[in-house]
């Protein structure tokens, strides 16, 4: 298997109220922590950044690139589709995460890394606090025709892309709890914990 890294930084950050990917938390950007956590399983070793402002590859602080969304505006389901295309020719899967998950961990994400090999499913998705974490899994490339056709019937959902796909894995995340950051409580929370 030969993997490649996105991290989906385009969204409208409705909820929160501000660019969650440049929101400071336990003194640095969001993005900057998910992009510390995933950096090591780029085969490649760069980070592809799908969405938002080029500038955001400073943030980063790693060797990365960027790519602009070719859905802007069609939420996470689009930017999926673009980290997929983008990496079709080089990597047989990619591993896609948003940028507003500060605790993800080498732990989980070697696991998932771990299952997608094993199994070749055509995504692997961790289980954490019982729910499914479709906004950080392991999507084979081969499914990007697939899903692409279910965005082009009108679905935005990507867990609704992902049942009509042939295999899908859920996996048990073994470390910390994936915690995602959609509003100013969930920050406030996070810094309490």
């Amino acid at each position: 298997m030969s993997l490649a890294v996105a991290i989906l930084a385009g969204g409208s950050s409705t909820r929160m109220g501000e660019d969650k990917a440049r929101l400071e938390v336990s003194g640095a950007p969001l993005i900057h922590h998910v992009a510390q956590a995933v950096r090591p399983f780029s085969a490649a070793g760069i980070v592809t950044i799908v969405g938002g402002e080029p500038d955001l590859l400073e943030l980063a602080a790693v060797d990365a690139s960027h790519v602009p969304d070719r859905y802007p505006g069609e939420g996470p389901l689009g930017a999926i589709i673009t980290a997929l295309e983008d990496h079709a020719a080089t990597a047989s899967h990619v591993l896609v995460t948003a940028c507003d998950l500060p605790r993800l961990d080498a732990q989980t994400l070697g696991h998932l890394a771990r299952e997608s090999v094993a199994t070749d499913a055509d995504v692997c998705v961790p289980l954490s606090k019982g729910r499914r974490q479709w906004h950080v899994a392991i999507w084979n490339v081969r499914c990007c025709s697939d899903l692409h056709a279910s965005f082009d019937g009108g679905n935005r959902s990507i867990w609704r892309a992902a049942s009509g796909l042939r295999q899908t894995l859920t996996v048990t995340a073994p470390g910390h709890d994936i915690v995602d950051l959609d509003t100013p409580e969930d920050v406030t929370s996070f810094g309490e914990k």
